[in-house]
């Protein structure tokens, strides 16, 4: 079903950068009830990737910007495949809550790497990260694993 044409022109003539029209398209979403409380297919455990680091990504259903920040860290992860493993955690579930007060995590979305044991080695990042970002806290793990830059 094709939009009335008051409908498009009123959404052309926002002056809204992309991301902003995205943000905004999320929440209406929300707001008429058709988006899920989870972004995509949330895992409580990282990926099936190799590394022995594990990133987490600490998000609440409502926020917009935890789930802009998926498809980056999908993205960074498959840059450096073998290196780390990587899982989206809803706050609102059990692990999440847990993974929160045991990391400190005070904000949505929080990033942060550990090791296989659980040891806390960068982060928690918080508010929305930039790829650069995600490169640096992946470097500070590696150095307070003892595995250099």
């Amino acid at each position: 079903m094709a939009a009335p044409a008051s409908a498009v022109s009123w959404w052309r003539g926002l002056r809204l950068p992309a991301l902003a029209r995205l943000g905004f398209l999320a929440a209406l979403a929300c707001l008429i009830g058709t988006c899920s409380s989870q972004p995509g297919a949330a895992r409580a455990e990282p990926t099936g990737r190799n590394g022995s680091l594990q990133l987490y990504v600490l998000y609440s259903g409502s926020c917009v910007q935890c789930r802009l920040t998926k498809p980056l860290v999908s993205r960074f992860a498959d840059d450096h495949p073998g290196q780390l493993s990587w899982a989206m955690v809803l706050l609102e579930e059990n692990q999440g809550r847990q993974l929160r007060q045991r990391y400190g995590a005070r904000c949505v979305p929080a990033v942060l790497i550990v090791d296989e044991t659980g040891r806390l080695l960068a982060g928690p990042r918080c508010g929305p990260v930039t790829y650069a970002e995600l490169e640096e806290l992946l470097q500070d793990a590696k150095r307070a694993s003892g595995g250099g830059g």
